[in-house]
């Protein structure tokens, strides 16, 4: 495992430290990954420095070139040596370098800035997966920063698996950054290996070593640094994830992986949000800071919300065999898993218009909800078959429990209608009886395995004919509501109507025939027409059948009928279920003007 690397200061600002490491790497895809001389002129926004008659000049490794997402012309790119006899000229004390082995490269800045190397990498092949990793240290030497909050740096390392160059753009891929707050006074600063994994796209692509500063430097005398070396891009392992609802309140999160031939585990990583986050929170997390091992365990728990899409996402780390010194991570893999346990719907009345102000409940329970705006409502039930409800305060109900699966994953769905409080059918739910109804029926049939609400249907498959007959008064605009469900040959009928005594009778019947995709709900309001018997003459100016408009308030005989008509062939199977006719939704308006006496 490559060990954490940790330097301190020793009573004044710079100490002398050299850093060899004999490490051996596997078959590094980088050009001068070592980040070794020679270095060549960097053309950045900062300027040479000149001191004690020596110009300083900015420079950035061979194969590598600079990249500056916050500029400031108080940053420079130099050699770790070159760094080192700068800053020994400007702030006293002796040369000095800080490196893993020999050179590296090193950013400095009494500024913040948000700023690294890149390198353009040819010879990929695409589909397969690589790792690229480089050791980062940055310092903060101040006197005057103690609070870790704000004394901090961030490393990162990134791929751009189009072969872009710029460091903004949308296509390249981050490692979490290592936040780590960096002192002078007693505090510890470390080299770090951030890590990020990619599937190639195309033979080439680019891969960038980013470290951002957040503050100034505020004492005239202390700088920013920066120093990066060990760079390296190998083949990388893979992982898969999955994601499991345990509770209404908790998820699993699994993961597992393989290293490639000639690798061995060094760790896993696995982060979680909710899609509408702009973060990730750990679950766990290679963090050398902390003194902990690299992290190995396969599975966690997290909260969960239910409604929320959460993302899962894990990653492997492999080291090389023999080499205590070499580690990359793959990719990540994402699984997104929606918590189940609510149910979304709709409630409207027996016209289909979406009723606000409806409560919808569980059968026998106290969860429930109101429907708001388009009678939309969302319930949360937990896991499981409900029986659901919903009544207004003006005695609009729903005839029976409407019974719906909610998934433990995702949401279930759910319309209801009601029925209104004047409602005239007697048994419109057929729990297992035609009670109140009259009928030719020779053999009706209840379902009980999927009613649309209470515990059966009726099911008609043979030619006959089913009415409900009542005597209302100032009934406002009587419609007929009903659910229907049919499946056969699509040779048959079933017409619905509202019937009314001589001279009235309803127009424009409901007919169904063709097979439908489940429940479909059916509305019918009353109109009339009136037939002039033989003998009347014309009526209105005209003969024939007249059309009267619906009318406002009705009082008298009034009745339903369902008639089905086999033709032959194959019998169609029709099911009704929430059969009610009364009022419609609202009423009629009325004005009262004041009497006045003279």
């Amino acid at each position: 495992m490559r060990k954490r690397q940790i330097f301190s200061g020793f009573g004044i600002i710079f100490a002398i430290l050299i850093l060899s490491a004999g490490v051996i790497f596997a078959a590094n895809m980088l050009t001068n990954g070592d980040i070794n001389a020679p270095f060549h002129t960097y053309f950045g926004t900062g300027t040479n420095k000149s001191c004690g008659g020596t110009t300083y000049v900015t420079e950035v490794a061979d194969g590598w070139d600079g990249f500056e997402i916050v500029a400031t012309d108080r940053l420079r790119f130099f050699s770790a040596s070159r760094w080192g006899q700068l800053a020994a000229c400007l702030y006293g004390g002796s040369p000095f370098t800080e490196s893993l082995d020999g050179e590296a490269q090193s950013w400095v800045s009494a500024k913040a800035f948000d700023a690294g190397i890149f390198q353009t990498v040819s010879g990929l092949t695409p589909g397969e997966t690589y790792g690229f990793s480089a050791g980062i240290a940055p310092a903060f030497y101040t006197t005057n920063r103690t609070d870790p909050a704000t004394g901090k740096m961030f490393r990162s390392v990134g791929v751009d698996p189009t072969g872009g160059t710029d460091p903004s753009a949308p296509t390249v891929e981050w490692s979490p950054e290592e936040p780590h707050a960096v002192f002078y006074n007693g505090q510890k600063y470390s080299w770090f290996f951030p890590s990020v994994g990619f599937t190639a796209q195309s033979s080439s692509a680019t891969v960038f070593i980013r470290v951002r500063s957040i503050e100034d430097v505020t004492d005239g005398v202390s700088i920013n640094q920066v120093w990066v070396d060990k760079a390296f891009l190998d083949i990388a392992p893979t992982v898969s994830v999955n994601v499991t609802r345990l509770s209404d309140s908790l998820a699993q999160a699994v993961w597992s992986g393989s290293p490639r031939a000639g690798f061995h585990l060094f760790a896993y990583e696995a982060q979680y949000k909710k899609t509408t986050d702009s973060t990730w929170t750990d679950i766990q997390i290679f963090d050398v800071l902390d003194g902990s091992s690299p992290p190995t365990a396969t599975d966690a728990t997290f909260p969960i919300t239910s409604g929320e899409t959460y993302i899962v996402r894990a990653r492997i780390w492999h080291e090389e065999d023999g080499c205590s010194n070499m580690e990359v991570a793959g990719p990540w893999a994402e699984a997104q898993l929606t918590p189940g346990g609510i149910l979304n719907g709709v409630v409207f009345d027996n016209t289909a218009g979406t009723t606000a102000g409806a409560t919808v409940a569980v059968s026998g329970a106290l969860t429930q909800t109101t429907s708001g705006a388009g009678g939309a409502f969302s319930l949360h039930t937990g896991v499981g078959t409900f029986g659901i409800t919903a009544a207004t305060p003006t005695g609009w109900n729903t005839p029976s429990p409407v019974w719906v699966d909610v998934p433990d994953t995702g949401t279930g769905a759910i319309t209801l209608s009601l029925r209104p409080p004047d409602n005239f059918i007697p048994n419109g739910d057929f729990e297992g009886a035609l009670t109140g109804w009259t009928h030719t029926l020779a053999a009706p049939s209840f379902d009980t395995t999927a009613p649309r609400a209470g515990s059966a249907s009726l099911c008609i498959s043979e030619s006959g004919a089913l009415t409900a007959t009542a005597i209302v008064t100032d009934m406002y605009r009587p419609t007929l509501s009903f659910w229907v469900r049919a499946q056969g040959d699509g040779n048959d009928s079933l017409t619905a109507e509202i019937i009314a005594p001589d001279p009235f009778t309803v127009t424009t019947p409901l007919v169904f025939g063709q097979d439908t995709a489940g429940w479909q709900f059916a509305s019918l309001p009353m109109t009339m027409q009136i037939t002039p018997t033989s003998g009347t003459g014309n009526f209105g100016g005209g003969t024939g059948t007249f059309l009267l408009p619906q009318p406002e308030l009705y009082s008298g005989d009034i009745g339903v009928r369902f008639t089905v008509t086999q033709n032959g062939g194959t019998p169609t199977t029709f099911c009704l279920d929430e059969v009610s006719a009364g009022r419609q939704w609202g009423g009629v308006n009325k004005v009262f003007l004041p009497l006045i006496f003279r």
